[in-house]
């Protein structure tokens, strides 16, 4: 850095306006200097996250791009969830299915037309079934 070189004067000869400007020059080309610099290099991030989806599936949405800085909680992509909605309505129709079998079931085994273990096997179906429209 250059030295600042004082005038050989005294303060009596130079009046305060120039000495303001004597000294403010340095200071501020200092300053100018220092807001801003270029240097070269790479920036890494402070954390990177995996997120993984609790179901497999195609992404419909990103409603996050890359690098942006999220909250918790925040939505971070949406599935397309088509093939999950025609799954449950499956699921109902089975189950459905199964509920009618087991009162069909239940009725014959009152009159002694069907054994109680076909009925028993029936029941546990349809709580399997139930099981899996919850699960989905």
């Amino acid at each position: 850095m250059a030295a600042a070189h004082w005038p050989n004067t005294t303060a009596g000869s130079m009046n305060s306006n120039k000495l303001s400007k004597f000294l403010l020059t340095p200071l501020l080309a200092l300053l100018a200097f220092t807001a801003h610099a270029d240097v070269p290099g790479y920036t890494e991030p402070y954390k990177t996250i995996t997120v993984s989806a609790a179901e497999a599936g195609v992404i419909k949405e990103l409603p996050v791009e890359e690098g942006t800085v999220v909250k918790q909680g925040q939505i971070l992509a949406r599935l397309d969830v088509a093939q999950l909605d025609a799954e449950l309505e499956i699921a109902k129709i089975q189950g459905g299915l199964q509920r009618t079998k087991v009162e069909r079931l239940d009725e014959l085994a009152r009159s002694q037309r069907a054994a109680k273990e076909e009925l028993e096997r029936s029941r546990a179906d349809l709580k399997i079934r139930e099981a899996e429209i919850r699960k989905i």
